[in-house]
């Protein structure tokens, strides 16, 4: 039976190789057919045997002829997938097909004959069968092929048949794609024909490929095998040549080249693509191939012909083959085109040629004819050229270069006449005859350019005008026509003009007037035309930028300025100056009460009622400019003086009379302008007569001053007419003089008044001053008052906010100000008070004084700014910092200084005073008023002797008071111990044990100063220590004194024993005087004791 495992293609993978043959050893009764991509099966294992029965037989892979009892071959391929839609493909891959000789191998697919195998002797190669989809069935198909011999010599044949693969709808193809297979070439070399194929072939799968081509002859017969394994990578490209061969006897007739593509898929060539290609061979003379687009040639008969619409040519393609030979194939579908006239029908002439006739147009030019063949684009092209006709004077142009020339007489331009056929054509050669003709300047002969043009010189003249170019050709007036410009040469700033209009415009900052520059040639005619450079400039008014209109002219505005005058305007040419200017005037405007002016002269004059002056009114406009006519009506007023009638001066000014009055004044003169009120006035001072000395007047600044012999007082004399009019101007001379203090120069200050300074002296009480004036005395007399000067009262104070006082006399206009320690008190602020002429400060807590000596400073401040202050220093000394003593005693009285204790120790101030207390328990030692010291470095230092003897042992304490000049006091005190054994513990009063022997002895021998018997022998220490505390007794000198030494004597018995019962009165057995404890042999029995004891 058939199987297989389809692998859908829109999977995009296949089943690894081992697993197909892990699968076909497992499965190998059934498996026999595999399918990649979903649409392509295949089977490369026997599956079938002769009784359908689903098992295999061994035929394929296996040679085998027609005679062997497995014959014939058959397979299954399984279809599991969908059924064909559009095409279904057998391919049979088989060994040692020799169908030229006669085997025929035929196939059939479920019973339907396919066709027979095709290959070569001994050869491996693929034959392809179409096969009608309607014939596929899902499950297996049965493919068999039966062996025979059609030679008629009854040869045995064998075949050997590798695999079988069917692709449905065009099979995966998922691998690997031929896009391009073509023939490229053909070459014969003696029978062997090579046929030159390409095939190009895109690659989606890394891996093993393999292309097998078969040359097919006319009977289906495979007559030429090629194949190539390879390998390539995904998304790669390749170009594979191949160069298949046959012999060039083979019959006549359609020969193909197939090209099969195989993917080794794990060991299976799962085909990808089939690419055909056929062509006509000739027997025993080779290929037969159609003509390529490459390599056809197109030509033409003949290459001119006349642009009339008539005459033709005829166009001829020669196909030729890939060889690039003439090819005498026919049927090819050929086409031309072309760019002129146009072309009949293309005729195959049968013999690899094809020909259409050309006709050409009416317009001359280069026909390109080219051309397709089967669709392509023929490289090679062809060209006929169209000539034109005749020359028609209908149809012939007159043309000029430059069409615009300098209007100099000098300047030419080109005339040129193009001769042109019936059909617009342009000719190309002479030989016509061409006169011209013109309405403005010259011209040249006309030469004939041998192109089909003619040509002349037109000259111009030296005035700007148009010339109009006429011609005839062979005597026929030519309806063409040229004008030529004869335009201004190159701007002259000799020749151009500026003008201005308006000509005269109001000094307003306002109006304006056009400037015109009109630019002229060197001959006097106007430019049309802009692009010269143009600078103006004007000594009045302002001028905005010019504008190029663009025909010659160049435009300004030109502002008048606010001020009347004559504008010049000039300017430069292309930066050469122009020789022409244009004026304008700027003339005042309408005269406005508002700017008009009113003047008097003279000014002052004498207020006697008889003197005048003389008031003018200047008519001005809205921007100050003077009028210079009359006209209007003007009329004057004075607040002072009587005024005469206007008179209108024709000139813009109109004048009156002023008389001055009695009383010494201004006038002030106002007046209208054509009723509105004139904005000016003018002012006329009417002076005093001379001084009078009655009627002049002395006056102080400052009727109150202090005595300091600095404050000052102005004094001014006001110097008045026998009018009472205060004069304004000086010239006079004035005296004054003083009772008290001193008067300085007086100083003229030439408005009628006189000054000068009093200065103080310090003397208090009322100066009068008096004066003279032209030596007649001043009817008045001034006062100034004298004031004593401030005072403050010293102070030495513990005080931090001490208060202060002084005197001061304040004055009216007067204030009273106190400065401590940079601070400035002001009467009334709430620390500085004042009460008649004394004055009270108290320093307030937020400005307390630190210890120092301080500056105070009490001001009186006159209306001018004058100060007075007291002429004391350094009248208060705070001093709030506490003295300073320190005790140096560090060791409290002992065996040496208790007689004579001495209490030492610094303090902070010299002539501070201090007092000393040394205590006990129950006693104290005082000394009082001691005074501290200069210890010569700049600091103090005190020293008393205090005999302590009657102070116990034990602790003392040591104070100390100082107190200094603002009662400031400190204190300090030191806590010490007084002990009379120390150093020195050898006194007798040292005895803590009282047994007799000072403790400072006892330590010194080792004894134990608080137990009387050290060695609790019963025997006192001062016993034992004998009459030489310095130097202990050590009775049986083994180096350990008696006091500590039990035994003294050494002689084995304790001197507890020996001691007996009365410590007072030891034993003495034997009465020599010396105690048993220190006789080593106490009964003086001649045997020591120590002998007796034994």
């Amino acid at each position: 039976m058939g199987g297989g495992i389809p692998v859908p293609s829109n999977q995009g993978r296949r089943f690894p190789a081992i697993i197909f043959r892990l699968l076909l050893c497992l499965l190998a009764f059934q498996v026999s057919a595999q399918a990649f991509a979903g649409e392509t099966y295949f089977t490369d294992t026997d599956n079938e045997d002769n009784a359908r029965s689903g098992a295999a037989d061994g035929d394929m892979d296996f040679r085998l002829d027609n005679t062997n009892v497995i014959y014939p071959i058959e397979f299954n391929i399984d279809v599991t997938g969908a059924l064909p839609s559009t095409s279904a493909v057998l391919t049979i891959n088989a060994n040692d097909v020799d169908e030229e000789a006669g085997e025929t191998d035929t196939v059939f697919l479920n019973g339907v004959e396919l066709g027979r195998l095709s290959g070569e002797n001994n050869i491996d190669n693929t034959t392809r069968f179409s096969v009608d989809p309607s014939i596929i069935q899902p499950g297996n198909n049965l493919v068999e092929i039966t062996i025979a011999d059609s030679s008629g010599t009854g040869t045995m044949w064998a075949l050997t048949v590798y695999w079988g693969q069917l692709l449905v709808d065009g099979g995966s193809e998922e691998d690997a794609d031929t896009t391009a297979f073509s023939i490229t070439n053909y070459g014969i070399a003696g029978s062997t024909v090579t046929m030159d194929v390409d095939a190009v072939i895109d690659i989606n799968t890394t891996g093993d490929y393999r292309v097998e081509l078969n040359v097919i002859d006319p009977d289906g017969n495979n007559i030429g095998v090629l194949s190539e394994d390879f390998s390539a990578t995904a998304g790669e490209t390749l170009t594979k040549s191949y160069s298949p061969t046959y012999q060039i006897e083979e019959q006549s007739g359609t020969y193909t080249i197939e090209a099969l593509l195989f993917y080794n898929d794990g060991g299976f060539p799962v085909q990808q693509d089939f690419n055909s290609v056929s062509f006509t061979h000739v027997q025993n003379e080779g290929p037969e191939l159609p003509g390529t687009a490459e390599d056809s040639i197109l030509s033409a008969n003949p290459v001119s012909i006349v642009a009339d619409g008539i005459t033709t040519s005829t166009i001829t393609l020669q196909a030729r083959d890939v060889a690039a030979n003439n090819t005498s194939f026919s049927g090819q579908t050929v086409t031309f085109s072309t760019t002129l006239g146009t072309l009949g029908a293309v005729t195959d002439n049968g013999d690899g040629t094809y020909s259409a006739t050309l006709t050409s147009g009416t317009t001359a030019g280069d026909a390109t004819v080219t051309g397709t063949i089967d669709g392509e684009t023929v490289v090679d092209d062809a060209t006929v050229t169209f000539t034109p006709g005749p020359a028609s004077a209908a149809n012939t142009t007159l043309t000029a270069a430059p069409l615009s020339i300098t209007a100099d007489g000098v300047t030419t331009s080109t005339v040129t006449v193009q001769a042109i056929d019936a059909n617009g054509n342009a000719l190309t050669s002479g030989g016509d005859t061409v006169v011209l003709a013109t309405t403005a300047g010259t011209l040249s002969n006309v030469t004939d350019n041998g192109d089909g043009t003619y040509s002349a010189t037109l000259t111009s003249s030296t005035t700007a005008e148009t010339a109009t170019i006429t011609g005839t050709l062979d005597g026929t007036d030519i309806t063409d026509s040229a004008s030529v410009e004869f335009v201004p040469g190159d701007a002259s700033a000799a020749t151009s003009t500026i003008t201005a209009t308006p000509s005269s415009i109001t000094a307003d900052g306002v109006s304006n007037t056009t400037i015109t520059v009109q630019a002229k040639d060197a001959n006097g005619n106007n430019l049309t035309t802009g692009g010269d450079t143009i600078a103006l400039s004007s000594n009045a008014g302002t001028l905005s930028n010019f504008a190029d209109n663009g025909d010659g002219t160049y435009t300004a505005l030109l502002t008048s300025s606010t001020v009347k005058g004559t504008a010049t305007v000039s300017g430069t040419l292309n930066t050469a100056s122009i020789t022409d200017s244009a004026s304008v005037a700027f003339v005042a405007g309408p005269a406005t009460a508002a700017n008009t002016t009113i003047t008097a002269s003279p000014s002052p004059i004498t207020a006697d009622g008889t003197t005048t002056s003389t008031v003018t009114v200047q008519a001005v406009d809205a921007n100050g400019n003077s009028l210079d006519s009359g006209g209007n009506a003007v009329v004057l007023t004075t607040s002072s003086g009587s005024l005469g009638p206007v008179t209108d001066n024709g000139d813009g000014t109109y004048t009156a009379t002023l008389t001055s009055s009695t009383e010494a004044g201004t006038a002030l003169v106002s007046g209208t302008l054509d009723a509105s009120q004139i904005s000016d006035t003018a002012s006329v001072e009417f002076a005093p007569g001379d001084a009078n000395g009655s009627q002049s007047t002395i006056a102080t600044s400052l009727p109150t001053l202090v005595a300091d012999s600095n404050t000052q007082s102005g004094l001014t004399v006001q110097a008045v007419d026998e009018n009472g009019n205060a004069l304004t101007t000086g010239g006079d001379t004035v005296t004054l003089s003083a009772t008290l203090g001193t008067v300085g120069n007086v100083t003229d200050n030439g408005d009628g008044s006189y000054s000068a300074t009093f200065t103080s002296d310090n003397t208090t009480g009322s100066s009068n001053i008096t004066g003279t004036i032209n030596g007649v005395a001043i009817g008045n007399t001034g006062t100034i008052t004298l004031v004593e000067r401030p005072t403050v009262d010293s102070l030495l104070t513990n005080d931090s906010t001490p208060e202060l006082t002084g005197t001061a006399v304040v004055f009216s206009g007067a204030s009273l100000t106190v400065n401590v320690n940079a601070r400035t008190y002001t009467e009334g602020d709430g620390n500085l008070t004042l009460t008649g002429n004394n004055w009270t400060l108290v320093i307030p807590g937020n400005a307390a004084l630190s210890d120092g000596q301080y500056e105070v400073v009490a001001t009186v401040t006159d209306s001018a700014g004058q100060q007075s202050s007291d002429i004391s220093t350094d009248e208060l000394t705070v001093d709030v910092t506490l003295p300073t003593i320190s005790l140096a005693n560090s060791e409290g009285p002992d065996s040496t200084t208790t007689p004579a204790y001495t209490v030492a120790g610094s303090c902070s101030a010299v002539d501070d005073t201090l007092d000393l207390d040394i205590s006990d328990a129950s006693t104290t030692l005082s000394r009082t008023g001691i005074a501290c010291a200069d210890d010569g470095s700049g600091g103090g230092a005190f020293s008393v002797v205090f005999d302590t003897t009657e102070l116990d042992d034990g602790p003392i304490s040591i104070s100390a008071i100082i107190r200094d000049t603002a009662t400031n006091q400190a204190t300090d005190q030191v806590n010490l111990v007084k002990d009379v054994c120390s150093p020195d513990n050898t006194v007798s009063r040292c005895d803590e044990d009282d047994d007799g022997v000072p403790d400072g002895f006892e330590i010194a021998a080792g004894t134990d100063p608080s137990v009387p018997d050290s060695d609790g022998d019963g025997i006192p220490d001062a016993e034992e220590f004998g009459g030489d505390l310095s130097n202990p007794r050590d009775s049986d000198g083994d180096g350990v004194i008696d006091a500590l030494d039990t035994d003294s004597d050494n002689d084995g018995i304790s001197d507890a024993q020996e001691l007996g019962g009365d410590a007072d009165n030891p034993r003495d057995t034997d009465g020599d005087g010396q105690p048993d404890y220190r006789d080593t042999d106490s009964d003086n029995d001649r045997v020591p004791d120590i002998v007796e004891t034994l």
